[in-house]
């Protein structure tokens, strides 16, 4: 017994044959191009304007953080500022050491802090410019970032305005 013959099903009933491109055309790449520059635009322009307050939220953060943990290891710490950034300082053994540093993303007007005269003056590997004592007390500090923003420091914490 023969095979049947396949049929061929022509889904238009006028008999008109398919275009021969399929996909997107170029005007639709183009509108699509250009609506994701203007998005990248956006988002860059916006994360650019608050660099500056996440400069000072940074050292904020970052301060709090190292008060804290003076008081709980009862150990000197410190910050070293920078117009670049800003390191994490400890002190054992008579030695400062850094913890950690950060870079700023929009970086500093000007710094500067008071001394902190302290019983015995430790060999300096890395300066610290704050000094945070283990009972939670600090160096006299002035910071002012770029975006306006200025932190000053006191014997018993800081304040950013």
């Amino acid at each position: 017994m023969p095979l049947p013959t396949p049929r061929t099903v022509n889904p238009d009933p006028d008999g008109a044959k398919e275009p021969a491109d399929r996909g997107f055309g170029l005007i639709e790449l183009l509108v699509v191009l250009t609506i994701l520059a203007v998005l990248a635009v956006g988002v860059s322009l916006s994360v650019r304007s608050g660099a500056g307050q996440n400069d000072a939220a940074l050292f904020q953060q970052r301060f709090e953080d190292l008060r804290h943990t003076a008081i709980q290891r009862r150990q000197l710490h410190g910050l070293a500022v920078t117009n670049d950034g800003l390191s994490l300082l400890r002190q054992t053994a008579g030695d400062w050491h850094v913890l950690s540093q950060q870079d700023w993303s929009d970086g500093l007007l000007s710094h500067n802090a008071a001394p902190l005269l302290l019983g015995t003056q430790p060999r300096l590997n890395a300066r610290p410019d704050i000094v945070i004592l283990p009972d939670g007390q600090n160096n006299a500090f002035s910071i002012a970032f770029k975006s306006g923003v200025i932190c000053e420091g006191s014997a018993g914490g800081m304040r950013c305005e």
